[in-house]
């Protein structure tokens, strides 16, 4: 009962360590889809230089912004090759490279080729001279039939030494059909008691051996290499053309930059127009060795100006307005006499705002590599998402004097939607006995029908220098 007891306590202690392990995990770890065998085949057969590594990925990306003369304001991005290929396409490619390569039925083979190569030219180390002393023994026990057909039928006419050159260099290169059916004959020399006399040449059984056991190995890595070669000329192809439909170029300027600019002349008052761009332009005519082509994608900039001040304190600039005239005439004036605000309200919230939106906007990178890029944009290429400006305020202010008070009550309604310009101005004095006398300026305009995208410049600039 005890000992049941014990395995129980055990028992428990595992598992709520177990337990505690597990809490103390990441929430996500990354797991690899990969089988174990895959991710075997990834660290033996993964490409050392995959398509786009050796490409500079990335230049620096300005919109430049202009509104009705203000100052020039820039929106920052960058032209970078986006998208990368995954394990995934590389196994992909492995799979499919396997299936064309006579011999192969899998990546392993392809494997077992690169450990084999690695092997075999550790243990075929031997000089050119040794090699071709080896292959004209060879030349000699085969006869000139198997060596013309190793090199596919073309005999060299101009000597032996040629010939073996050519069978060194054939060899060496991997290229090697019908190997199999080229092992030196006789392979049983259990008969020569001595040695074996080849192309004139005394050698001994042993050293004969040795040889024919080199020129195994040599064939061997010879068709290896070869195999091996063309697996990875087929891999790599596959990847190119995975890599051209997966990776693109893309112009991407997703920035925002606020900037005080002047928003009215009279009274003169400075808000912070927001600019932001939503821009994603991606390379349609393939390539990602450099930027430079036809793209075509999503293009919004934004133009909206903050009035929340403007709203809280026009009649604040107005009365400012007014004492700075006062302050330069000449003569002497009294401070007291200077305009005070009376009243801010504001009925609706002013907006000023303008999206500009294309959907399909096409833009051509010309070759300007080592250099900078620039191009004047047209704004009519883009719609006109949303326009609107409004206003619908009541300011007043004062002024007080010994002879007299005035009062002036400034309304404005403007919407552009309804198309109303209307400011009334009335101004009302009362002097010091009494006496008011009033008088109202009103201009009540139909707001123009101005297309904001006449106001508007765009330049785009890429620093392929940079």
């Amino acid at each position: 009962m005890r000992i049941r007891m014990r395995i129980k306590k055990i028992i428990s202690a595992i598992t709520a360590a177990v337990m505690l392990a597990s809490a103390m995990l990441p929430a996500s770890l990354p797991v690899s889809s990969a089988s174990l065998q895959e991710q075997s085949w990834l660290s033996h057969l993964r490409p050392s230089n995959l398509p786009g590594d050796k490409v500079k990925d990335s230049y620096p990306v300005e919109l430049k912004v202009s509104v009705a003369g203000q100052q020039e304001i820039t929106l920052k991005g960058t032209c970078s090759l986006e998208g990368k290929l995954t394990d995934d396409d590389i196994l992909d490619a492995m799979k499919k490279a396997a299936a064309e390569v006579d011999g192969y039925k899998s990546p392993e083979n392809a494997v077992e080729d690169k450990l084999k190569i690695d092997k075999l030219q550790k243990k075929v180390t031997f000089g050119k001279e040794e090699q071709e002393r080896i292959v004209k023994n060879w030349l000699s026990l085969v006869g000139m039939d198997k060596v013309a057909d190793l090199l596919g039928g073309k005999l060299p006419s101009y000597g032996e030494a040629d010939t073996i050159g050519a069978v060194v260099d054939f060899i060496s290169e991997g290229k090697l059909p019908g190997a199999g059916s080229l092992v030196p004959v006789p392979t049983d020399v259990s008969g020569f008691s001595q040695g074996l006399v080849i192309n004139g040449v005394l050698l001994s059984i042993d050293q004969y051996k040795r040889d024919q056991e080199k020129y195994k190995d040599i064939v061997e890595l010879a068709a290896a290499r070869a195999r091996f070669r063309e697996f990875n000329g087929i891999m790599n192809r596959i990847l190119k053309e995975t890599a051209r439909e997966k990776t693109a170029w893309t112009i991407r300027i997703e920035d925002q930059v606020t900037k005080d600019q002047l928003y009215r002349g009279e009274p003169e008052i400075y808000a912070p127009y927001i600019y932001t761009a939503d821009i994603v332009l991606v390379k349609k005519d393939g390539g990602y060795g450099d930027p430079v082509g036809a793209y075509q994608g999503r293009f919004v900039i934004d133009i909206d100006v903050s009035l929340l001040d403007y709203d809280r304190n026009f009649a604040k600039y107005l009365a400012e307005s007014y004492n700075k005239r006062l302050r330069e005439m000449p003569g002497y004036i009294d401070e007291s006499m200077m305009w005070k605000v009376v009243s801010q309200s504001a009925n609706r919230t002013s907006e000023n705002k303008t999206t500009l939106e294309g959907k399909k906007v096409y833009v051509t990178l010309a070759d300007s590599l080592g250099g900078v890029f620039e191009m004047k944009l047209d704004p009519y290429a883009l719609d006109i998402a949303y326009s609107r400006v409004l206003h619908d305020f009541v300011s007043v202010i004062t002024q007080k004097g010994e002879a007299a008070t005035a009062t002036q009550t400034w309304t404005e309604i403007t919407d552009s939607e309804a198309g109303t310009a209307y400011v009334q101005v009335y101004d009302r004095v009362v002097d010091i006995l009494g006496n008011v006398s009033e008088n109202t300026s009103t201009d009540d305009d139909p707001y123009p029908a101005v297309d904001p995208r006449s106001y508007l410049g765009l330049t785009l600039v890429v620093d392929m220098a940079g």
